[in-house]
C-alpha cells in the first residue's frame, strides 16, 4: 500500500539481481508505482494492482512464458514511455482485462514469441504512439474484446506472425 518509485536500477550487473524470472513483483499491490531508468533482466509482474503505473526510460528483457510486463486485471492508469521490451517466450506487454487508461509511447518491442501487446478484454482507453514492433510470433497489437476508445499513430510492425493489429470483436471508438 502506498506509492513506490524505483529509479536507476540495473539488474544485469554483478552488484544486483541477474538472471531471474521476475525482477519486480507487485502482485495485488495498491498505490502508485514509478519505474524509471531501469534495466531489468527479468519481468515486471503487476497483476491485479490498484494504482497508477509509470514505466519510463526502461529496458525489460526476459525469456519467460509470462509477459515481460504483466498487468492482467490491473485497475489503474498506465504510462509506458521510452522503453525497450524483449521476451523470447511470451507476450512483451500483457494487459488483458485491465480497466484503466493506457499510454504506450516511444517504445521498441522485439522478439515476443506471441503478441507484442495483448490488451484483449481491456476496458480503458488506449493511446499507442511511436511504437516499433519486430519479430513477434503473433500480433503487434491484440485488442480483441476491448471496450474503450483507441488511438494508434505511428505504429511500425515488421515480421508479425498474424495481423499487425488484431481487433476481433471490439466496442468503442
Amino acid at each position: 500500500t502506498g506509492g513506490w518509485t524505483v529509479s536507476g536500477v540495473d539488474t544485469t550487473g554483478t552488484r544486483t539481481i541477474e538472471g531471474v524470472t521476475t525482477a519486480v513483483t507487485a502482485v495485488d499491490a495498491t498505490g502508485d508505482w514509478t519505474l524509471r531508468a531501469a534495466t531489468l533482466d527479468g519481468s515486471v509482474d503487476a497483476t491485479g494492482t490498484d494504482g497508477d503505473w509509470t514505466i519510463r526510460a526502461a529496458t525489460v528483457t526476459t525469456a519467460s512464458a509470462a509477459p515481460a510486463v504483466t498487468a492482467r486485471g490491473a485497475t489503474g492508469d498506465w504510462t509506458v514511455r521510452a522503453v525497450a521490451v524483449t521476451n523470447d517466450d511470451g507476450d512483451a506487454v500483457g494487459a488483458r482485462a485491465t480497466t484503466g487508461n493506457w499510454t504506450l509511447r516511444n517504445a521498441t518491442i522485439q522478439g515476443a514469441a506471441t503478441d507484442a501487446v495483448d490488451a484483449s478484454d481491456a476496458s480503458g482507453d488506449w493511446s499507442v504512439d511511436d511504437v516499433d514492433v519486430s519479430g513477434v510470433g503473433e500480433s503487434a497489437l491484440d485488442a480483441d474484446g476491448t471496450t474503450g476508445d483507441w488511438t494508434v499513430t505511428n505504429l511500425t510492425a515488421e515480421t508479425t506472425g498474424f495481423d499487425a493489429v488484431y481487433v476481433g470483436e471490439t466496442e468503442g471508438d
